[in-house]
């Protein structure tokens, strides 16, 4: 435990490695780190000096909040995990790096040579807002920034008695996760110079290639009574795997996909199916349903190293009623129980559990990974549910009154019945991510939580127990454009084709107008008349006002207006 004894002051923190026999006279030979700042949740990479051996030694300093506590960590890093790199690529000339001075650092103390093609992993003494590195070539010197892959220059090296002068030229290119400045000769084709990255050692000469084709695959999800729930079926499914000696490629498509609802009577016999507009339809061949590709990239760095991920989902029609949702909670919450006990069984058998529960997270190895490109493109969910008798059946959850759980299951039958609310996820693209897995997954599901609760408004639109007034605003928008814009257009044709248009395009204003009101009123009374349906407490007249809307619904018309309504 470390307290400051005085929170007005700036949080540096300063550390050394002591000798392996420790005591005073460790301390008398400790070579102090700079100060560094732990006053933020997040992550760097320090280099020191070892007090013995003199050898270098990256430190990964992590920073995180462990309840009311703030828990830094120390961790040894490997070179190949530096955060920057400096490749010496010319013929003779030898370098001297470290970091630049600044106010923070007066003289820094880890100055390094990297003779003619080697390359020195490389990270800061003192972390300072726009940290450099001081590069010297004989009498030569150059301050440059690391962290702009932008950074393209040179500088001019002085004339000595054996060398005449001449000038090297640098840039800064990305290696993964790993910022690498490289520098050259003057006369060196920069576009193609020599490059010291390992995903360059691949001759492109395929080592394996892999391709599974299925026309379809299906499976079935059944309870312990037993009765189906789902049917899960995926058509036409292609499997690519491809690998070279430094990278792999692995893609995969489905055609299409869908879940049906297995339970009997069930309002929507189809659960979960991609949605294709009409333009596409009427294609030949029409988009998959799911497309997934990831390409690797195999180095010498101890990290996954992934170069693209690129995910594209069709629109999907998600079609949802209560009893299908009350059944299957059942079944996550049996299920859930039952792995559970099985994987702590499992666990505890092999002295696993106790051990890991008891390590401090912060001792745990975060492995990163990193991720030059990820694309997830749009994607598009229309949302319809619809109540049922017996609502969500709050009772088979929790024990409540009678009374209590009709009001529940009348609010429920108000409120859950949606139809084809859109809800749209913006594409997510992320470059240079490097971040341990759980990091940027949180990241991912974070960006799409925002979006989904920024379009709650649509969701709260198509209620059923409001008219859906955007289904009303849709129908409304159409017929006013059909009524305006097309005689419009028609009046170019001639007054002819004019006056056809108006009485036309005045009909179909006419009916979306008659339409989307009379459809509005029937989905509130309908909407009403369930959640009335469902204080009466009587499971024999819910069941047989059930059967009979499910029956009108399927043939699609009511034998009169009342029963509309």
């Amino acid at each position: 435990p470390f307290h400051w004894q005085d929170a007005h002051k700036p949080r540096l923190l300063s550390v050394c490695v002591l000798s392996g026999k420790g005591g005073d006279d460790a301390l008398v030979l400790a070579d102090w780190s700079n100060s560094l700042p732990i006053d933020e949740v997040g992550e760097l990479t320090v280099v020191c000096r070892l007090p013995d051996e003199r050898r270098r030694l990256f430190v990964t300093v992590v920073v995180s909040i462990q309840g009311a506590a703030m828990d830094v960590s120390f961790t040894e890093a490997t070179g190949s995990l530096a955060p920057y790199r400096v490749d010496n690529l010319t013929a003779a000339q030898s370098l001297l790096v470290s970091q630049a001075p600044c106010a923070q650092l007066q003289e820094p103390r880890v100055i390094e040579e990297v003779k003619s093609g080697q390359r020195l992993p490389f990270a800061w003494e003192q972390i300072v807002r726009e940290p450099a590195l001081a590069l010297h070539a004989a009498n030569g010197c150059a301050t440059i920034s690391l962290d702009d892959l932008q950074t393209v220059g040179g500088f001019k090296v002085p004339a000595t008695a054996a060398v005449p002068a001449k000038i090297l030229r640098y840039r800064v290119v990305a290696d993964g996760p790993v910022k690498v400045l490289q520098v050259f000769d003057g006369d060196a084709d920069v576009r193609h110079g020599r490059s010291m990255s390992t995903g360059d050692a691949d001759d492109g000469l395929l080592r394996l290639q892999v391709s599974v084709s299925l026309s379809a695959v299906g499976l079935s999800i059944v309870d312990s009574t037993p009765r189906e729930l789902l049917y899960l079926c995926a058509s036409k499914l292609a499997l690519s795997y491809q690998a070279s000696a430094a990278r792999s490629s692995l893609s995969f498509s489905a055609a299409g996909m869908q879940v049906d609802n297995a339970l009997p009577g069930s309002t929507f016999p189809v659960l979960l199916r991609p949605h294709w507009p009409d333009a596409e339809l009427k294609q030949r061949s029409r988009p998959h349903a799911l497309e997934l590709l990831v390409q690797c990239v195999h180095g010498s760095a101890q990290l996954p190293y992934y170069e693209t991920i690129s995910l594209r989902v069709q629109t999907v029609d998600l079609m949802l009623d209560t009893a299908l949702a009350r059944t299957l909670a059942l079944f996550a919450h049996d299920t859930l129980n039952d792995v559970s006990r099985l994987l702590a069984a499992l666990f505890a058998g092999v002295g696993w559990l106790a051990e890991e529960a008891s390590a401090p997270r912060s001792s745990r190895a975060r492995q990163k990974m990193y991720i030059r490109w990820l694309n997830i493109q749009p994607m598009r969910l229309l949302l319809s549910c619809r109540s049922v008798a017996g609502g969500f059946a709050v009772g088979e959850f929790v024990e409540v009154p009678a009374g209590a759980a009709a009001l529940v299951n009348s609010l429920g039958a108000l409120l859950s019945n949606i139809d084809r609310a859109p809800v749209n996820l913006k594409a997510l693209v992320l470059d240079n991510a490097f971040a341990p897995p759980d990091v940027l997954f949180s990241q991912i599901i974070d960006s799409f939580k925002e979006q989904l609760l920024q379009q709650v408004y649509r969701v709260f639109l198509s209620f059923e127990v409001l008219g859906n007034p955007r289904g009303l605003f849709s129908r409304m928008s159409t017929g006013v454009h059909d009524a305006f814009y097309e005689p419009m257009h028609a009046l170019y044709r001639g007054p002819e084709e004019f006056s056809k248009q108006v009485v036309k395009q005045g009909k179909s204003l006419v009916d979306n107008a008659v339409f989307g009101v009379t459809d509005a009123v029937s989905r509130i009374t309908g909407t009403l008349g369930k959640g009335l349906a469902e204080l009466t407490l009587d499971p024999e007249y819910l069941k047989r006002r059930s059967t009979a809307t499910l029956e009108r619904s399927m043939s699609q018309r009511n034998p009169n207006v009342g029963q509309g309504l």
